[in-house]
């Protein structure tokens, strides 16, 4: 897994992203709960707009549909929802799901285009350059498989540990009992992926075949991504210019000082 900065365009041939070659995919299955919130999560109010409007603003320039992954109850909040959507949108509702990596897998046959994004539902204060260094990364001369944005914490609840060849060894997740370092290295929710890579991946790692979580149970997708780095052309990762932008809307007070960061920049 190398890891690059926004200089990558200058030291390696790029091609600009075009929206037709690119397609978002959204898990959003959680509930507002933690945010005693009685409606679907990503129909929270950030700055008086819901957090799916956040996200679609952020990604519309750049791709040409965006594929929703709802349980029943959320799809139903949604549908009555007021919200400045996708151009193209399309929304799949999963029954029972069992993580993650479900979810992405429930939208991989709706993606007909070469190149895929995948974003957690809770991340609005993403920017735009953000997006478009990983998306120019991941369309570049080194042809990766995958390109995600990671930022250095301390404590991390996730971290991206490498062997000594640099390749990526495993994720772990401080939820599901794994020993954690104090300094690690952090997702920012958000990843590219070449589509046929991704749904290669899937084949690898199906339903009968993955490893669930430890505590959780769960069908994780961080966990598999180790993958990429093993079995195809790997793995590039975006630093973080500021931490900030990989904040979640975990919680009131993640709520709070998103949108006092927003307000600030």
């Amino acid at each position: 897994m190398r890891r690059f900065t926004a200089s990558f365009s200058q030291e390696y041939r790029t091609t600009p992203p075009e929206r037709r070659d690119w397609t978002a995919v959204i898990p959003a299955a959680g509930e507002g709960t933690r945010l005693a919130y009685s409606q679907a999560k990503i129909l929270f109010p950030i700055n008086g707009k819901p957090i799916i409007e956040h996200i679609t603003s952020l990604l519309n320039p750049f791709v040409s549909e965006g594929i929703f992954v709802f349980s029943p109850k959320n799809k139903e909040d949604v549908e009555k929802a007021v919200y400045q959507g996708f151009e193209k949108e399309k929304k799949v509702v999963i029954e029972n799901s069992l993580g993650m990596a479900h979810s992405i897998e429930a939208a991989l046959p709706f993606v007909e285009t070469p190149y895929v994004i995948v974003m957690w539902g809770d991340q609005v204060a993403l920017s735009q350059a953000t997006i478009k260094n990983m998306l120019e990364m991941m369309q570049s001369e080194l042809t990766p498989d995958c390109v995600l944005a990671l930022f250095e914490q301390e404590h991390p609840y996730v971290h991206y540990a490498q062997g000594v060849d640099g390749k990526l060894e495993a994720v772990l997740q401080k939820r599901e009992g794994d020993t954690m370092p104090v300094q690690g290295l952090a997702d920012a929710g958000v990843f590219a992926f070449r589509t046929e890579k991704l749904k290669e991946l899937f084949e690898v790692f199906s339903q009968q075949t993955a490893p669930m979580g430890k505590l959780t149970g769960e069908w994780n997708f961080l966990p598999l991504l180790p993958w990429f780095d093993q079995a195809s052309n790997g793995i590039l990762a975006y630093h973080l210019p500021d931490r900030e932008e990989a904040r979640g809307v975990n919680s009131r007070e993640d709520a709070l000082v998103i949108e006092q960061w927003m307000n600030s920049n």
